[in-house]
């Protein structure tokens, strides 16, 4: 991910702090204060909330050397995932890029 302003964001904080490598990992879930509250009783600290265009919910939290971002499941974002998901199933385990068309 390559931020293209300087806003505050997940992204920038990393960037600034000179960090570099997996920035972060993601979750799907169906319960967003359920998980939030789960992660932040592990230690886990909230750091940016967004409501997205589309009614997408994200949640990105501070862990010990990896965020986490917790996603709010919706049908846009999980038929994402299974167009993802079907181009994969006859990978050939050598093609680095396809053009999905989006």
């Amino acid at each position: 991910i390559q931020p293209l302003c300087d806003s505050p964001s997940p992204y920038t904080e990393y960037m600034k702090a000179g960090i570099q490598g997996l920035h972060h990992v993601q979750f799907t879930t169906d319960d967003m204060d359920g998980a939030i509250a789960k992660a932040v009783a592990n230690g886990l600290d909230p750091a940016c909330i967004i409501d997205g265009t589309g009614g997408g919910k994200y949640t990105y939290l501070r862990g010990p050397g990896v965020w986490f971002e917790v996603m709010e499941a919706n049908e846009g974002l999980m038929g994402l995932f299974a167009f993802i998901k079907s181009k994969c199933e006859n990978w050939d385990g050598e093609t680095l890029i396809e053009d999905f068309g989006l």
